[in-house]
């Protein structure tokens, strides 16, 4: 049987989630920049974590 959580649970689990990727993101530093490899293209970003 599985356990699931409770809605409210679930909410501060992605809020928390969110809120953690949000400030990993706002470390990045540089420029996005378009590469292309074998007729493809690719993005890229020049970037530093500060």
């Amino acid at each position: 049987m599985i356990d699931r959580h409770s809605a409210i649970a679930h909410a501060a689990y992605h809020n928390l989630l969110r809120s953690l990727l949000d400030d990993a993101v706002s470390d990045l530093r540089g420029t996005p920049t378009l590469l292309k490899r074998n007729d493809r293209r690719i993005g890229s970003a020049d970037a530093l974590i500060s």
